[in-house]
Formats: C-alpha cells, sequence, structure tokens
C-alpha cells in the first residue's frame, strides 16, 4: 500500500489525508503509520492548507482536511 501511496501522490498531489482515505476507502487512523514513514524517509512531505484560521470554527478546522501531503521532488542529478 505504501507504493500505491506514492503513487497516488506523484499523480495527485497534494491530497489532504481526507482526500487519501477516501481513495484507499480506509480511515486516516489507517494511514497515518505509513505517511509518517514516508515523511520520515523524506519521500512525502506534509504541508497545511486552509484558510487564515480566523473564523469561529469550520471544516477548515477538521484535521484530516488541512494536512494535506505532497511527494518530495528527487534532487537533480549533475
Amino acid at each position: 500500500m505504501i507504493r500505491d501511496i506514492k503513487h497516488v501522490l506523484r499523480e495527485h498531489s497534494p491530497l489532504s489525508l481526507k482526500e487519501l482515505a477516501q481513495h484507499f476507502s480506509v480511515s486516516p487512523d489507517t494511514l497515518r503509520p505509513m505517511l509518517q514513514l514516508l515523511e520520515d524517509k523524506q519521500q512525502i512531505r506534509s504541508i497545511r492548507i486552509g484558510c487564515s484560521g480566523k473564523c469561529a470554527g469550520c471544516a477548515c478546522m477538521d484535521e484530516d482536511r488541512v494536512l494535506h501531503f505532497e511527494t518530495v521532488p528527487e534532487p537533480e542529478t549533475i
């Protein structure tokens, strides 16, 4: 499944944790350890995408929607 996560992120980055969970038909909690492993290996990175946070609370306050993942570009070889 880790290979599949990397493939989906290469094709469709950035994706939220919620979008990834829906794509793979699993819970966000199921994906978190795998995403953490990929982040630890510096193959993906997490970014926060959302509103300014100045509202009284809305869907952007949902961590699974705000936290997005994208692939880390391969270093260029000379």
